[in-house]
């Protein structure tokens, strides 16, 4: 009887706690993250290819459905395309796993600094993201000099973008490599090379 009412109480707990869970992240919202939008986009391209393949006979039996494929199919490569050219004006470059798996593609265009949907980490106690002229952290002792801390990562799974501030060249050199640091462990999970 008293484990029935822990595993009942664990139910409800979980299921309390999965009501609450809201996402406030529409599609418009994820599309703003160049990585997340160009495989969005090459997706949706090729879900669309894949019904005009496996329905050939589609534009005779319904115009009006086999026009919308189309358009989208053609809509999506427009939009991947462009997304492209956005990953290719900015610097980029897919996670080193060092002390704990990580891996994904990272970009860094303009101000902002971005991560790809299958980026994936293990969860620390303070996981901070940070960029460095240093292109390797192992050569140094990390944070260097030069390292920015771009504060908390959102998640330790997927898609997400963070600010990054205006920095005066020192002498220093560009910004280059992305390090996933954890504060408290002092241990770096991984990092990404960034280049053009």
């Amino acid at each position: 009887m008293k484990r029935q009412l822990c595993i009942l109480g664990s139910a409800l707990l979980l299921t309390a706690c999965g009501s609450t869970i809201q996402t406030s992240n529409t599609l418009e919202e994820h599309l703003k993250n160049p990585l997340f939008a160009e495989r969005y986009y090459e997706d949706l391209v090729g879900r669309m290819t894949e019904i005009q393949i496996r329905n050939p006979d589609l534009s005779e039996k319904d115009k009006d459905l086999a026009s919308v494929v189309e358009k989208t199919k053609n809509d999506a490569l427009e939009a991947a395309k462009a997304e492209a050219r956005k990953r290719m004006q900015g610097m980029s470059g897919r996670f080193i796993e060092l002390e704990e798996a990580t891996q994904g593609f990272s970009l860094l265009r303009e101000n902002t600094f971005y991560l790809s949907s299958d980026f994936v980490t293990y969860p620390g106690p303070s996981l901070h993201m940070y960029l460095t002229a240093v292109v390797d952290p192992r050569d140094v002792t990390f944070p260097d000099a030069t390292a920015i801390d771009l504060g908390l990562i959102s998640s330790p799974y997927g898609h997400q973008s963070y600010s990054v501030p205006q920095v005066a060249d020192s002498g220093s050199g560009a910004l280059r490599t992305a390090v996933l640091y954890d504060t408290t462990l002092k241990r770096v999970y991984g990092f990404a090379q960034l280049a053009r």
